[in-house]
């Protein structure tokens, strides 16, 4: 946890953790993208004790609403930096057929795209791959809070690492390196054992 803690101080252009893990982080400044805060990262007391790290309260993941989704409800999310409608799809109910759910329009996938690219984009800014790039690993804001309810934020960094050093000399491509990630949605080249890069990101 310490080390996806770090991740996440690095991409909100903030200070890494405190080296007393017991002191509780500032509040980071806010990214250019949507990112959860991380409110606190410590110990908590047992035998032995336990890492913790307290992140802002977030929404369903995207494989969550687009496999369970709500009998009646619809989904209408806007976009706020732009003001324009990215996300919209409802699970609609026929009434000769309650049980048939309309999927997803292609509009909607396309614009719910759109800002999943825009968060591995930012996240390549910061030298950094996710390297475990899927549905569940999206996730809707907080439905409480009226603006990060409208927004998609990228979670999950423990097994990301960075690509690039601080001189811009790239990692050097190898083979033979063990399966990470999730294997349903890796590239060809992590089956084949090839070292991942931002390629695989998308």
């Amino acid at each position: 946890l310490y080390a996806e803690c770090k991740i996440y101080m690095w991409l909100h252009c903030s200070t890494t953790p405190p080296s007393n893990p017991t002191e509780t982080n500032p509040k980071p400044p806010k990214p250019p993208v949507p990112l959860p805060y991380v409110h606190h990262y410590g110990l908590l007391p047992g035998n032995p004790p336990k890492n913790i790290l307290i992140m802002s309260m977030l929404g369903e993941s995207l494989q969550s609403i687009v496999e369970n989704p709500i009998t009646g409800r619809k989904f209408s999310l806007i976009f706020v930096a732009h003001r324009i409608d990215f996300f919209s799809f409802s699970s609609k109910v026929n009434n000769n057929n309650p049980s048939k759910i309309y999927p997803m329009t292609l509009k909607s996938g396309l614009m719910v795209m759109m800002k999943v690219l825009k968060q591995i984009e930012f996240l390549h800014s910061r030298r950094i791959i996710h390297r475990d790039i899927k549905p569940a690993n999206f996730l809707m804001g907080n439905p409480k809070d009226k603006v990060s309810k409208y927004e998609i934020y990228l979670v999950d960094f423990g097994f990301a690492k960075k690509y690039c050093r601080k001189n811009g000399q790239h990692i050097a491509e190898r083979k033979g390196r063990s399966m990470t990630g999730t294997i349903r949605y890796c590239s060809m080249n992590v089956h084949m054992g090839c070292e991942q890069g931002r390629r695989d990101d998308l």
